[in-house]
């Protein structure tokens, strides 16, 4: 009987486990379902011709992208948007997207002239635009909208029509999914610096005049993406040989920006970024965490030596503004009487690796000690960040007061008391007293 209960209870056990998996299979079925059934409306401001080439290539991509590798499988739908159009109501849209001022295969044919870049209805909506502003943007020094729909992109030899991700067409493809898929409508920005009419953000009827007004300036460049930066959203699947594959790729740069940071950044010179992009949603990537720890597990320092320094390192990953907090903690050594209590928070900039240097004073006194310590313990990481194995830091304490003794032939002498009390000084002075008549016993002088 005990037998046949023991098989009924495991039919029990293994029927629920099936339940649980088939569970979890449909629920992640329906999530793979809806990630792949994900579509985003884009607005497309372009001022070449309803019939032009760039016009149909850019449809043409729409209906390409959900195809591609790295792309999520995101479906677009492309709405067109030009200077002498009405205003459209811009909170139904998840992206604006505004064309470079290259002017490539805009004019009406292939063969009529390219249009000259006219943003009348990016400057005469800016109102409008600010209130359905959501929380990504990207500016980009890349004409890549042009090079990703005529198939310059990886190895493809241009306007063969092939389409390999990891150059402009990944380029693009990533930039309009990541700023879709934020809150609000998202903005992506292609801007050719070379040409009268790149740098529209400078006029004062720009939406981003405020942030953006006076940034920008032409500098023909080459991508050389930094490995930490190549697993983020903006950059999956894209390579430098890739994103650089119509030579001089980037015709534009920006120095420091307050609220964007970098995402492609100039072969030639590593500081200027190619493209920027709001720092807040410019996700971490997949790779390793930064590490934030002591750079020693153990320091040392004598008690005349006033104050004593520990360095606090980032390692693994620059991306991203991370903090951490410090504190000390007492140990043989105690506050007030060895070291002054300290703590604060370290605050490392978005690609800021430079080791932080955190002071501890010492207090000095005059009375002879065994060698103390306390320890300095780092918490609270922010951002991406984590903290390494060197979390806690030791810092030992050597005396170097010399003993005070009270001398004498072979009874000796004792040692004053840390604490230097009467109740000390008169056991050593008994304790000298029973030396001098234990050699009086003995006859020594």
């Amino acid at each position: 009987m005990q037998k046949y209960i023991f098989l009924a209870i495991d039919h029990c056990f293994l029927a629920l486990r099936w339940i649980k998996r088939s569970s979890l299979l449909v629920a992640g079925l329906a999530t793979v379902l809806s990630a792949n059934g994900a579509t985003i409306d884009i607005l497309w401001y372009t001022y070449g011709a309803p019939t032009s080439l760039y016009r149909s290539q850019i449809l043409d991509l729409a209906n390409r992208a959900a195809t591609m590798p790295e792309s999520a499988k995101v479906q677009w739908r492309v709405t067109f948007f030009g200077p002498t159009d009405p205003a459209p109501t811009f909170a139904n849209y998840d992206v604006l997207v505004i064309q470079n001022a290259e002017g490539f295969r805009t004019g009406a044919t292939p063969i009529d002239p390219d249009i000259t870049p006219d943003y009348a209805g990016i400057l005469n909506n800016k109102l409008a635009i600010e209130a359905a502003r959501g929380e990504r943007t990207l500016i980009s020094g890349s004409d890549a909208d042009f090079h990703a729909i005529r198939g310059d992109s990886g190895s493809c030899v241009p306007t063969n029509g092939c389409f390999i991700y990891d150059g402009a067409v990944g380029y693009v493809v990533n930039a309009i999914n990541w700023a879709g898929s934020g809150q609000g409508m998202g903005v992506v920005s292609f801007y050719h610096g070379e040409l009268a009419g790149g740098f529209w953000w400078n006029h004062p009827n720009s939406f981003l005049s405020a942030e953006l007004t006076g940034t920008g300036r032409y500098s023909a460049a080459r991508d050389n993406q930094p490995p930490v930066l190549t697993d983020l959203p903006l950059n999956r699947g894209l390579t430098p040989t890739g994103l650089s594959n119509w030579t001089n790729a980037f015709h534009g740069r920006f120095d420091n920006v307050t609220g964007y940071t970098g995402v492609q950044f100039a072969a030639s010179t590593p500081a200027l970024a190619l493209s920027i992009a709001t720092t807040a949603f410019v996700t971490a990537p997949a790779g390793p965490a930064p590490l934030l720890q002591f750079e020693l597990a153990n320091y040392q320092i004598t008690e005349s030596g006033a104050a004593i320094t520990l360095r606090v390192t980032r390692e693994e990953n620059a991306l991203g503004a991370v903090s951490v907090d410090y504190a000390t903690r007492n140990g043989s050594a105690v506050s007030t009487a060895d070291f002054t209590l300290a703590s604060n928070t370290i605050n490392f900039a978005d690609g800021d690796q430079a080791a932080k240097i955190i002071s501890i004073p010492i207090t000095s006194d005059t009375l002879a000690e065994a060698t103390e310590n306390l320890t300095v313990e780092l918490t609270n990481p922010t951002g991406s960040a984590q903290i390494g194995a060197r979390s806690v830091a030791t810092i030992e304490i050597t005396d170097d007061d010399a003993v005070v003794s009270s001398g004498g032939g072979g009874g000796g002498g004792c040692a004053m008391n840390r604490t230097g009390t009467p109740e000390g000084s008169l056991i050593a002075l008994l304790f000298m007293a029973l030396g001098w008549r234990t050699r009086r016993f003995f006859g020594v002088q």
